[in-house]
């Protein structure tokens, strides 16, 4: 008897957040459910539409008002996964750099990404140059950007993303 065949996994994670501040571990949150959405949406819709095409089923097309597509996140995993040069990558490269900050990240980010529809430069956050060149310390700025999720557009606060990601896990 296969016993494999008899069992159930369940995946307890947390949802998608977006809240008033989002730091280093809301990214990782949202990218483990991009992950989970989008294996969700290749085996529920893609996987099924290739088997009808597979088994020469016609599908009749659903009513204007009923059109049903479904978001394709790939770009977007690509965006946080591609090495060398996705979000996750660069965060691990700058938190190499002895004199990197949360700044000259965002800064690498926004050179990175600005060109993509989905990252977004927030206007709270001055480049590390302008920063440093600037005389007044009246500038409270905040090093930060934005992504447009599956589920919604969310600001990403960076203080502190070095310093989280450099964290150590001590073995199980």
């Amino acid at each position: 008897q296969d016993h494999d065949a008899l069992k159930i996994a369940i995946l307890d994670i947390f949802g998608f957040e977006n809240f008033s501040r989002n730091s280093f571990e809301q990214l990782c949150i949202n990218i483990a459910n991009e992950q989970i959405q989008y294996y969700f949406n290749q085996h529920v819709f893609a996987c099924e539409r290739q088997e009808y095409i597979n088994e020469n089923l016609t599908v009749l097309p659903l009513p204007a008002k009923m059109d049903f597509t479904f978001y394709d996140n790939r770009p977007l995993l690509d965006m946080f996964l591609n090495k060398p040069v996705g979000i996750l990558a660069l965060i691990d490269e700058e938190s190499r750099f002895p004199k990197a900050t949360d700044f000259t990240l965002v800064d690498k980010l926004n050179a990175n990404f600005s060109n993509s529809p989905l990252y977004i430069r927030s206007k709270s956050s001055f480049s590390s140059s302008s920063i440093s060149s600037s005389s007044s310390s009246t500038h409270q700025s905040i090093p930060s950007f934005s992504i447009i999720h599956f589920a919604g557009q969310v600001q990403y606060d960076a203080r502190g993303f070095l310093e989280k990601n450099c964290d150590y896990l001590a073995p199980e």
